[in-house]
């Protein structure tokens, strides 16, 4: 791969948001931090090292080839061959959103800070493997992402890791209809959570602790994703079957809304839905993300 094929995405720093977002000074932001007693060291120290991994690659890529988060669109991605998304989890899933056919990196800017579950090397081990980039010498894993189709028309963004589905305000109960595997139910819960392997390791695994029997956490390549009710109401009338399940690839799931207030569903916490009374979405297997490994 040439070198030039590649696109780099750098997420702003804590610091930099928060600068850009309120439009004051750096010493009005310090002084904003002692105010609500935050550690502003941290969150500096973090800035620091997260604008030196930048820099660390803006010594080699030109600066064209550096595309801010807020820039992007699936246009621009398109003209790359390799996207590096240079921040961390949240960042990856964000630029995923963008990509199609593309080959996309997860590089952690600043390992100290974030767990970087969704990136496989920092700034300083991407720069070691630039060869093995060049020779094409790197494996390509394709990690299964969720296909939404609301009321007949597809969802242009893919799910990397998990759909919500329910009431906005989660202190409203939501309600639906799920049909899975031939079954079909009425529901009352906390809302559903709808899993990729990548996203198993999070949220759904959380909302699976009341399965005491099932390991929750599965391979991102598995060509399947799972279902789960969040809390669940379950009383004297209402007893359900379809608490959670699996869904295999070429099947789907229906889910009717009965939600009274404001339901959603959101995409890996990031782009929200409007999915009030009435409306159906369908829940399938959508195109792989294809996921660079070095």
């Amino acid at each position: 791969m040439n070198l030039n094929q590649i696109i780099i995405v750098p997420k702003l720093s804590k610091f930099e948001y928060d600068l850009k977002r309120q439009n004051i000074t750096e010493k009005e932001l310090i002084k904003q931090y002692k105010k609500y007693k935050i550690d502003y060291n941290k969150i500096i120290k973090s800035h620091e090292r997260q604008k030196a991994s930048l820099n660390s690659l803006k010594e080699i890529f030109p600066e064209k080839q550096f595309i801010l988060r807020d820039k992007i669109s699936i246009d621009v991605l398109k003209k790359a061959k390799l996207v590096i998304s240079l921040g961390g989890d949240n960042h990856f899933q964000y630029v995923s959103h963008f990509i199609d056919n593309q080959f996309i990196l997860g590089v952690n800017s600043d390992p100290l800070t974030s767990d970087g579950y969704l990136t496989s090397m920092d700034a300083k081990k991407l720069i070691k493997n630039l060869k093995k980039i060049e020779k094409n010498n790197y494996k390509i894993k394709n990690w299964t992402r969720l296909k939404i189709n609301i009321n007949g028309k597809d969802i242009e963004t893919l799910a990397t890791s998990e759909l919500f589905i329910g009431e906005l305000n989660r202190e409203y109960m939501s309600r639906h209809i799920l049909e899975c595997n031939g079954l079909r139910e009425e529901q009352k819960c906390a809302g559903l959570i709808i899993s990729t392997g990548r996203g198993s390791t999070g949220w759904y695994s959380s909302a699976s602790r009341y399965l005491l029997r099932i390991n929750p956490i599965f391979s991102p390549t598995e060509k399947f994703f799972r279902f789960i009710v969040t809390e669940p109401y379950n009383g004297r009338i209402l007893k359900y079957k379809l608490l959670n399940g699996t869904v295999k690839q070429k099947e789907f799931i229906n889910i009717y809304s009965l939600n009274d207030t404001k339901g959603i569903i959101s995409i890996d916490s990031l782009e929200d839905y409007d999915f009030t009374y009435g409306n159906r979405a369908t829940i399938s297997i959508g195109k792989p993300l294809k996921v660079t490994e070095i």
